[in-house]
């Protein structure tokens, strides 16, 4: 159906599509919010794998994004499952 997409804009397609299923949806609001989030999530992974930044430079855009302050010359580990979702 797509054949003269590459990979990733087939997967772009893909999110689109389940943004516009999702929001038409018969979903609470929370769930909406839940399912924007995620499918912001995969955008933000798909367009990470396409790029050509630095780690510590995604990992700056990705700080930015999410509204936290930057982290200067080192990356700093949050132990696994210390932090949840909820939190």
């Amino acid at each position: 159906m797509y054949d003269y997409l590459t990979r990733e804009q087939r997967i772009e397609v893909l999110l689109r599509r389940l943004q516009v299923e999702a929001e038409r949806s018969k979903f609470t609001g929370e769930q909406r919010r839940r399912n924007r989030a995620l499918l912001r999530g995969f955008r933000s992974a798909l367009w990470a794998s396409q790029s050509k930044l630095s780690v510590a430079e995604l990992g700056a855009l990705l700080r930015e994004e999410l509204g936290l302050p930057a982290v200067l010359g080192q990356i700093q580990p949050v132990p696994v499952g210390t932090v949840t979702e909820d939190e």
